[in-house]
């Protein structure tokens, strides 16, 4: 049994995010407990797969955001797409997400 020490302060911020369903607890089978977040990175690509849409500017790459654990990644990607520039939001379309074409 392990035992830690955390401020009121910790817990109360823990508390705020567990109920406000920013991160989760897990717990694996050796009874070790982690705080876990969610990002969604948005791939944009064409259809053969040649080419990317990534972010030159700060901040660079894919655009990503985080996600709450009441939320779909479908939701999460439809509002990515809404912060893009109004040209790329009307030609892309938000497909459901399938594990062949992602990680977790």
């Amino acid at each position: 049994q392990h035992l830690l020490d955390f401020a009121d302060k910790d817990i109360e911020r823990l508390i705020g995010e567990l109920v406000s369903s920013v991160c989760r607890l897990f717990s694996s089978p050796d009874g070790t407990v982690t705080k876990v977040t969610d990002h969604v990175v948005l791939r944009v690509q064409t259809p053969d797969e040649e080419a990317v849409l990534v972010r030159e500017s700060k901040p660079t790459g894919c655009p990503m955001m985080p996600r709450r654990g009441t939320e779909t990644l479908e939701a999460v990607a439809k509002k990515l797409v809404n912060g893009l520039p109004p040209f790329l939001r009307s030609e892309l379309v938000v497909e459901p997400f399938h594990p062949d074409n992602g990680s977790w």
